[in-house]
């Protein structure tokens, strides 16, 4: 798996965000409108740490930021044109860069990918049942 990360080249996309940045965007496009005490729950930091990546996407013009119509407190965050483009960008980066993987694979190889794929879809539905799927914890390095 080290060698997959190897061949990562982020200043390809032209894009000037974080990882961290990143995680935020596509958090936020998967949920629109998102609360950013929920997003920062969802990222596994702290409200102020949330608001300063909120506050760079939005310097950037790729979120909004506007009040909650009914808790004036509570401040909801959603994408704009821009960011969504920057979300474009990495999903086709990713998907050219891991199909360029994928031709180099002969048959035998990808039917066992395929098969190792589904045994990993049977067992995250499992565990998703019975409730023992959860984020693993972050320890500090």
């Amino acid at each position: 798996m080290r060698q997959a990360a190897l061949w990562q080249e982020p200043d390809i996309l032209g894009v000037d965000v974080t990882m961290s940045q990143a995680k935020c965007l596509f958090v936020t496009a998967l949920h629109p409108g998102i609360s950013m005490s929920v997003l920062a729950a969802q990222l596994h930091v702290g409200p102020p740490a949330a608001s300063g990546l909120v506050d760079r996407l939005v310097e950037h013009g790729y979120v909004v930021r506007k009040e909650d119509p009914s808790d004036r407190r509570q401040q909801l965050v959603s994408m704009t044109d821009a960011g969504r483009e920057v979300i474009d960008r990495f999903r086709q980066f990713s998907a050219d860069r891991f199909g360029g993987l994928l031709d180099g694979l002969s048959s035998s190889e990808l039917d066992a990918l395929l098969v190792g794929i589904a045994a990993l879809e049977r067992q995250a539905s499992r565990a998703n049942a019975d409730g023992t799927a959860r984020a693993p914890e972050r320890t500090p390095a």
